[in-house]
């Protein structure tokens, strides 16, 4: 019989509300077993969970996020593994729909979900599906195809650990750098369906963004003998993310320089098009987030809002109670 036995990891750092409206979506799956390991990355105050599938782990300072979930898969005991950020949603059916997937397509050894991204709000902002399941190496070792980032993707724990888990040489292309080795190592069975709510946070992530060509570099070393083996080029779309989420962030010259570096694979004229609006219309994306939500179809948004709606509600219900204690303290 097919063991629908989950652990989810789920790294955190200084995020404690983000982390429990994730946890309950976690904790609410249908129709599978769920184990949660919550890995405190060293919060200022620990995590502290009483929930009897939940168990924490801390650190007593920050390891970053691919040792984090390493933390997790090295305390998983049950045949599947998932991961997860502390601010992104899952509707209820995810991890089933994974496993259905799975059970369906020859060979899988791991899956991915369909995605609506939104902003801090809970506002869809724009939708990303998967690829079609199968073997996806050539597409991974060319560009990330996997939409959510370390959110959406299940796994044999057999799997993961067999190919090494996550390096954590890396930090923003930790994840891509599992699903590259994932998918050579075995097909992917694909939900492609509006299952994960994953939230953007440009200001949080701008930071990092510094230090993600230097990674790039060192993901290209990495692959490089196996791309040429095949010879495949990589792709130029991460210069697009770069740039969009700079841009999010107000920093106008580092999304256009962003822009300039993907014109080979955006064409000359939209490189050059993004690279002047980001520096004289820096808020020119929410036009564009308004016009990507507006051409979500209805048979992603319909579903998309009937299992968001709750969280939305709870999370304004939150954020009223939090105005009413304010008033009644001053």
């Amino acid at each position: 019989m097919f063991d629908r036995s989950v652990t989810v990891v789920i790294p955190t750092l200084d995020r404690p509300e983000q982390l429990g409206v994730t946890l309950a979506t976690v904790l609410a799956q249908r129709d599978v077993d769920v184990h949660v390991v919550v890995v405190d990355d060293g919060s200022r105050l620990p995590v502290v969970i009483d929930h009897p599938s939940v168990r924490v782990v801390r650190h007593e300072s920050p390891r970053g996020v691919a040792a984090s979930r390493n933390a997790g898969l090295a305390r998983t005991t049950t045949p599947w593994i998932a991961f997860t950020d502390d601010d992104d949603l899952w509707a209820p059916g995810k991890l089933a729909a994974q496993l259905d997937a799975i059970a369906a397509t020859h060979g899988a050894g791991w899956s991915c979900v369909g995605v609506i991204q939104v902003d801090e709000g809970l506002r869809p902002i724009g939708r990303a599906q998967g690829p079609a399941s199968g073997d996806i190496s050539e597409t991974m070792l060319s560009r990330n195809a996997i939409p959510g980032g370390g959110s959406g993707v299940l796994a044999s724990t057999a799997l993961v650990r067999e190919v090494g888990g996550f390096d954590e040489a890396f930090g923003m292309c930790a994840d891509y750098d599992l699903w590259i080795r994932l998918a050579l190592a075995s097909p992917i069975a694909v939900a492609n369906e509006p299952l994960l709510a994953y939230v953007v946070h440009p200001g949080a992530m701008s930071r990092r963004l510094d230090d993600v060509y230097e990674e790039l570099d060192r993901l290209d070393d990495k692959h490089r003998e196996e791309r040429e083996r095949r010879r495949l080029a990589s792709g130029g779309s991460i210069h697009m993310w770069i740039g969009d989420r700079n841009q999010r962030a107000g920093r106008r010259v580092a999304a256009a320089r962003a822009y300039l570096r993907g014109a080979d694979a955006l064409g000359a004229g939209v490189a050059v098009f993004r690279a002047l609006e980001a520096l004289l219309w820096p808020g020119a994306y929410r036009h564009r987030d308004q016009r990507r939500a507006e051409d979500i179809p209805g048979d992603w948004i319909v579903p998309f809002n009937s299992w968001l709606d709750p969280i939305r509600a709870g999370a304004v219900r939150h954020r009223s109670n939090e105005n009413a204690e304010r008033v009644g303290s001053t």
